[in-house]
């Protein structure tokens, strides 16, 4: 099972487990990506917020009704983000929620953010929502 591998991993495994759940299941990419958005390495923080926006996606389209978490998480994950690839990746998260809430954080970090980027990527994100996500190497 992939959340108990998870648990073991080091980082470089903890990143392909992350990066093969996005493309599995809905329901346990948004739960997983949720839980890993602290995790230690700045490495596997932006791919647990991609792999829970992931997530979001499969869960919209096989059940468009169905309660999207990770908000919060996301929004505390943007606060202290401390590479750009967090941030992209957070506010792109944000994104894929799809919800209302997460709409307003990402017009709000476009107008008032004091980083550059995160101005710049929450405007895109907000003109194009769907979009993909690439991250820096």
């Amino acid at each position: 099972r992939i959340e108990s591998a998870l648990q073991k991993a080091d980082e470089e495994a903890r990143i392909s487990l992350l990066i093969a759940l996005g493309r599995l299941d809905g329901a346990s990419a948004l739960r997983v990506g949720r839980a890993h958005l602290s995790d230690p390495s700045p490495k596997v923080r932006p791919i647990a917020a991609h792999t829970l926006g992931l997530g979001s996606r499969l869960l919209r389209k096989s059940d468009p009704d169905t309660e999207r978490e990770g908000r919060l998480e996301l929004e505390a994950l943007l606060k202290q983000a401390r590479t750009e690839n967090e941030i992209r990746a957070a506010l792109w998260a944000l994104a894929q929620l799809d919800q209302p809430e997460a709409y307003a954080v990402l017009r709000q970090v476009a107008h008032e953010d004091a980083r550059d980027v995160a101005r710049r990527y929450a405007a895109r994100y907000l003109k194009s929502p769907r979009q993909s996500l690439i991250l820096r190497r």
